[in-house]
């Protein structure tokens, strides 16, 4: 969907069988005062519309957006749906990052009991965003990057700077444990410095995590 010098990239991933088109949006337009509700019927940019080539009660859309600059159309990445039945889709970066999002929580290696979960890592297999909602472990390749007897909703990134930055969300105090690709100095929850554990050789950071919303962050 192109707007002068800018688009929208959208990629369908489901359903398969399903017919995409840009059609007109038509909206109605405000009356004359008394009549507000009876105006003209004009039309307001495009809309994407999506049908189903099949007749079902209910559906599940999954869609790929992305913005980008028309000039840099060649720099798009590649997006695919996850195969062996897993819900979801795979994005190719162009730094040789790859990116899963996984709508039942787990697919391609990963392992997990999350509604929902998002995992990149770098070319050197090292995770650098890790989100997940209603979850206690999350493993990849049979290795265990997040741990905890309670469920909890989180979302972690490593920054360029290499350190930890997340927020996390749980209804009890719970011991966490996070495999990390950088080894912690300081540890510091909603801003407070606090203790953990580090265990070099796995590369593991265990520590408590009270309940309810908190900002984490390690360097």
């Amino acid at each position: 969907m192109i707007n002068g010098e800018a688009a929208l990239r959208v990629v369908r991933i489901a359903p398969d069988e399903a017919k995409s088109s840009v059609v007109p949006q038509m909206i109605q337009a405000r009356g004359l005062p008394g009549s507000v509700a009876k105006g003209d019927t004009e039309q307001r940019g495009v809309q994407l519309r999506t049908v189903s080539a099949q007749k079902r009660t209910s559906f599940e859309f999954l869609h790929f957006l992305q913005p980008f600059f028309t000039n840099k159309a060649k720099d798009l990445p590649p997006v695919a749906a996850l195969s062996d039945g897993a819900k979801g889709l795979q994005i190719a970066w162009a730094n040789g990052d790859k990116e899963f999002v996984l709508l039942n929580g787990k697919g391609a290696n990963i392992e997990s009991n999350a509604a929902r979960l998002i995992f990149r890592e770098d070319k050197s297999g090292n995770w650098k965003r890790l989100i997940f909602q209603n979850s206690n472990f999350v493993t990849t390749e049979e290795k265990q990057i997040f741990q905890s007897p309670e469920s909890i909703s989180a979302s972690f990134r490593i920054t360029e700077a290499k350190q930890l930055s997340g927020n996390t969300e749980s209804s009890k105090n719970t011991l966490m444990k996070l495999v990390i690709p950088i080894l912690p100095k300081t540890l510091k929850i909603n801003g407070k410095t606090v203790k953990f554990n580090f265990e070099k050789s796995s590369k593991t950071l265990s520590f408590e995590l009270p309940a309810g919303k908190n900002l984490v962050e390690a360097e």
